[in-house]
């Protein structure tokens, strides 16, 4: 099985306080991500909505989980915006990364200065399975 993870969320501790930042990240390794998506490794049947709010937004952007794929694709390092522990409403408490991609969504690229999606995102560990927090414009 592919290995996405760069730290494996059963290293790490979930929070007891309000401090939910998760230092050491990004956990998810974005280049084994994409080329996993790019291989249909990762398919849109892979994505699993897990937030009432995340499911709210993309109906809102008119978008599908390969929309969402395709924005993870355009992605780079440099996007990363941390990682953090997140409540979900139907997974628990999860490891996220947070990624601020400029996206053109009509030539889905990446174009400087475009409007920029916020993905929050984890992968179940013993699965392909990519675990949705957020998406949304960023703000």
């Amino acid at each position: 099985m592919t290995n996405l993870w760069c730290i494996r969320p059963s290293s790490l501790t979930p929070p007891h306080g309000a401090n939910r930042k998760i230092k050491g990240g990004p956990l998810v390794d974005l280049a084994a991500l994409q080329q996993a998506i790019r291989a249909s490794v990762i398919t849109d049947g892979s994505v699993l909505v897990v937030n009432r709010s995340c499911d709210d937004y993309l109906e809102k952007l008119g978008w599908t989980e390969q929309h969402i794929l395709d924005c993870l694709l355009c992605a780079s390092p440099d996007d990363f915006r941390g990682s953090e522990w997140c409540d979900t409403s139907w997974a628990g408490k999860l490891p996220c990364d947070a990624y601020a991609v400029p996206y053109d969504e009509a030539g889905k690229r990446r174009v400087r200065g475009s409007l920029e999606y916020y993905l929050k995102f984890s992968i179940e560990e013993d699965t392909l399975r990519i675990q949705m927090v957020r998406a949304h414009l960023s703000p």
